[in-house]
């Protein structure tokens, strides 16, 4: 499950691209990435960015879709 990551094309400052997303260091409010420097850039948040599924953090689907009741 180590090698388990999420390709990301997001951007930290300074020009540091990130290669990755270590997905098992996730937690419920944080997303752990690797840099093209070989860096670590840690994301914190003071919300809820992840739920657990009772195996692993998975992402929290924000999707807002019409109700067709």
């Amino acid at each position: 499950m180590l090698d388990q990551v999420y390709e990301s094309q997001a951007k930290t400052n300074n020009t540091r691209k990130v290669i990755k997303e270590l997905v098992t260091n996730r937690t419920q409010s944080s997303n752990t990435f690797v840099n093209d420097d070989n860096t670590i850039s840690v994301i914190q948040s003071t919300y809820s960015l992840h739920y657990f599924d009772g195996l692993a953090w998975q992402d929290i689907d924000t999707t807002l879709r019409q109700d067709t009741s």
